[in-house]
């Protein structure tokens, strides 16, 4: 996210955002965006709004960004989840979306339900988006070094040096579709008449 933070702008909705105890090294860009709103099921993330994927509580087209890092493995529908993605953006709505792959189950593991391919991922937004970008995050020493971490971060001494490890590996490696830690997309959604389904739009008038 880092990465794609000065392509943010308009009305963003962060998925799974909070306030309170962030993670990773991404800061919202609150003040150069028109406005941020972040949704979490989690009442102590300090969200604009309590609730959560599948179901979105914002009316069609409501933003121009959708953010939405390392949430989809823990939702029960996954598909009608991109689809209200995919509702609650503009026209020509853009989605940002990151999941695992190769990567262990979070601290959360209880709900912690799924892991993700790229083809599957394809196939989840091509109904929703006209053009899709999944890139590979991480590779094989990524995948090896998120599991010994695991075990790192229960003893105090090591940590430094897995951080330092950790950071050689995260600006060295890229990873392929087959040995990654994850995914990042890029989705950038259809006009509203391509998208909708003949069961969406059977019976609809234009007001």
């Amino acid at each position: 996210m880092v990465a794609v933070q000065p392509q943010l702008s308009g009305k963003v909705l962060d998925i799974g955002g909070r306030t309170i105890r962030r993670r990773g090294a991404f800061v919202p860009p609150i003040e150069s965006v028109e406005r941020w709103v972040t949704i979490n099921p989690d009442a102590a993330a300090g969200a604009d709004v309590i609730g959560g994927l599948p179901q979105l509580p914002f009316s069609d087209g409501a933003f121009d960004v959708v953010v939405c890092t390392e949430v989809l493995e823990y939702v029960d529908d996954v598909e009608m989840a991109m689809a209200n993605i995919a509702r609650v953006l503009g026209p020509e709505g853009t989605a940002y979306i990151s999941v695992p792959f190769l990567h262990r189950l979070h601290g959360d593991s209880a709900a912690d339900r799924r892991r993700f391919t790229g083809g599957y991922l394809a196939a989840l937004c091509a109904p929703y988006f006209a053009e899709v970008r999944i890139e590979a995050m991480g590779g094989p020493a990524a995948v090896v070094f998120d599991l010994l971490w695991a075990r790192a971060i229960r003893r105090r001494y090591l940590r430094p040096i897995f951080r330092l490890i950790g950071g050689l590996i995260a600006a060295r490696e890229y990873g392929s579709v087959e040995d990654c830690t994850g995914f990042f997309i890029i989705a950038r959604k259809r006009p509203l008449p391509l998208w909708r389904s003949n069961a969406e739009t059977k019976g609809f008038k234009k007001q």
